[in-house]
């Protein structure tokens, strides 16, 4: 099954992490790279069991049945299997919505709609990973959600989704992370890994985001 660059994974565990969600909805789950990666991180290193934690709600929307493994049900308390432009506006909130390496997939104007779903879903910020530039793909597996449909560049994030960072990967495409900032706290911690200077002096004194986050909540 086709996954991506692994570039961006730490500045995503690092954003997902400072959001500090108890809920999050992973779109597009595929293999369940950034369900899994998202429990690891923010359970401390208590493992996976048969019985996700309870306590932090990881659920997973995913079209292709084949991607639905059996580590799903270790990793997601729910799992969805369909559409996410049919599904994920019927759901419930949750504090962080993760869309990665999906909303490629999607006609433009459908994943514009997309993403107001999911703005409309998330209580904290809605987190993007995808390509930038020109990048071709096909039905990879035979999997035809697998097909690139829309070419998404910098100028699609002067709205009211940022463009944070933008990681190499190979022949002119670049892997951006963008986020659609709900909560007060969340477009202070934007602002905040768009400037080096306000990220280093967090990264150098963790309590200054706990102080602020206490503030902003």
């Amino acid at each position: 099954m086709a996954t991506s660059s692994c570039m961006p994974i730490p500045f995503v565990l690092e954003l997902v992490s400072a959001l500090e969600p108890g809920s999050i909805l992973d779109v597009g789950a595929g293999f369940g790279k950034w369900g899994f990666l998202c429990r690891c991180q923010l359970t401390e290193g208590l493992g996976l069991s048969m019985e996700p934690d309870q306590s932090l709600r990881i659920d997973a929307i995913e079209a292709f049945k084949k991607n639905i493994s059996q580590i799903y049900p270790e990793v997601y308390n729910n799992t969805y299997e369909g559409d996410a432009r049919l599904m994920v506006s019927k759901l419930g909130e949750y504090d962080v919505v993760i869309c990665g390496d999906m909303i490629e997939h999607v006609e433009k104007s459908e994943a514009l709609q997309l993403l107001e779903d999911m703005k409309n879903r998330a209580r904290h910020a809605v987190i993007v990973i995808l390509p930038l530039g020109e990048c071709p793909q096909g039905a990879v597996y035979g999997n035809e959600y697998e097909v690139h449909r829309s070419t998404w560049n910098k100028e699609d994030f002067a709205g009211s989704i940022k463009l944070l960072h933008a990681f190499s990967f190979k022949d002119g495409v670049r892997i951006g992370v963008a986020v659609i900032p709900v909560s007060e706290h969340a477009r202070w911690l934007v602002k905040t890994m768009a400037s080096p200077l306000r990220l280093f002096l967090v990264r150098r004194f963790p309590e200054i985001l706990r102080k602020l986050r206490r503030l902003t909540s």
